[in-house]
């Protein structure tokens, strides 16, 4: 789960911080729904250690996205916290989202309740839900 929230992160920021949010792309193909801010907050607890990860990924209109994620894992010796951000592109067709980030690309199926994105990758089998901000 750390990789695709990684990945998610890392694809949805190499884009927005490059352009403006506002700006346009004629070509650009993407639910509307999606345009906005999301945060996410996982964590994962045992008897000895903790990690918890926030995550604030912005999918702009025009396809330009950024996020920022900050993991912090906590064991009976030590407390670490490591942040990652960037910038890239998003799109999405039916219930597919896309992002391109670093010169990566990645897909995951989403769904949209209310407030709540909830993105599935079906390859690493990891679910998670973000809400509106």
């Amino acid at each position: 789960m750390r990789r695709f929230l990684a990945f998610t992160a890392l694809a949805l920021a190499f884009g927005l911080a490059a352009c403006d949010s506002t700006s346009s792309n004629s070509s650009w193909t993407g639910d509307a729904a999606l345009v906005g801010t999301w945060k996410s907050i996982s964590s994962d607890i045992s008897s000895s250690d903790s990690y918890y990860d926030t995550t604030t990924i912005t999918l702009g209109s025009g396809g330009k996205l950024s996020y920022v994620t900050y993991e912090r894992e906590v064991t009976s010796s030590s407390s670490t916290l490591d942040t990652n951000s960037g910038t890239g592109t998003w799109s999405s067709s039916g219930t597919k989202l896309y992002v391109n980030s670093n010169g990566e690309k990645d897909s995951s199926s989403y769904t949209i309740s209310g407030t709540k994105l909830t993105l599935i990758d079906l390859i690493y089998d990891d679910t998670e839900v973000f809400t509106r901000q």
